[in-house]
């Protein structure tokens, strides 16, 4: 336990040490692109992004064989979009959409089941977290872990990719445990203090309980 406090202490320093001019440099880029995109956004009506069916692998309809649609449709609003500059974000701001209105999507457990039940033989484990996050509310939380219950009796392990927004209920937390559930969590030198401190005490509680957890 204490090799594990030392190294996440290391960590946190690490990326918290910026020079002060590295610091007034990235806090002027991190200005400078959310005012650009809300320039963007303010010249079109945007839409919501439509809510969908969660799906798994090619035979749902997604890209890749890992991929699980996101528990959510839409994510953070363009002003406050990860260090200014995400992707998905920008993305659905050129398809006329808003990402900032976030919804949960349809959970159909018998659904969710049939997709598992057509995956390859040779993908056993599935990614969730690729357009959106899974940790902006308890429900979020709570229905990652059915995704790797119903992922669990079937053999394979779900992969988690978030910023920890929010913390799990401890009933989720210990849900995701039992599945052998892995959590990467996504950490920046842009993260805040208050941000990162959360991030990285949330990756130590999981680590110790159930060592799957990677920064």
């Amino acid at each position: 336990m204490t090799e594990v406090r030392e190294a996440f202490s290391f960590s946190h320093r690490s990326i918290l040490e910026l020079s002060p001019s590295r610091a007034r440099a990235l806090a002027e880029a991190m200005r400078a692109m959310p005012a650009a995109n809300l320039s963007l956004a303010a010249k079109q009506a945007l839409n919501a992004i439509p809510v969908d069916h969660v799906r798994l692998g090619t035979k749902g309809g997604l890209p890749f064989e890992f991929l699980a649609t996101d528990l959510y449709a839409g994510c953070l609003p363009l002003k406050s979009l990860c260090y200014g500059n995400c992707s998905q974000g920008l993305l659905a701001l050129e398809q006329g959409f808003d990402f900032g209105v976030r919804r949960l999507n349809h959970f159909d457990p018998e659904l969710v089941a049939s997709d598992i039940q057509q995956l390859s033989i040779d993908q056993r484990w599935i990614r969730q977290g690729w357009n959106s996050d899974v940790s902006f509310s308890d429900e979020g939380w709570n229905r990652a872990a059915m995704l790797a219950e119903l992922l669990h009796q079937h053999g394979r392990h779900l992969l988690i990719i978030t910023k920890v927004f929010k913390d799990p209920p401890a009933s989720a937390m210990q849900r995701l445990q039992r599945c052998n559930s892995e959590i990467r969590v996504s950490i920046s030198a842009l993260d805040s203090h208050v941000a990162l401190t959360r991030r990285l005490h949330f990756l130590h509680a999981y680590r110790l309980a159930a060592s799957h957890g990677v920064v």
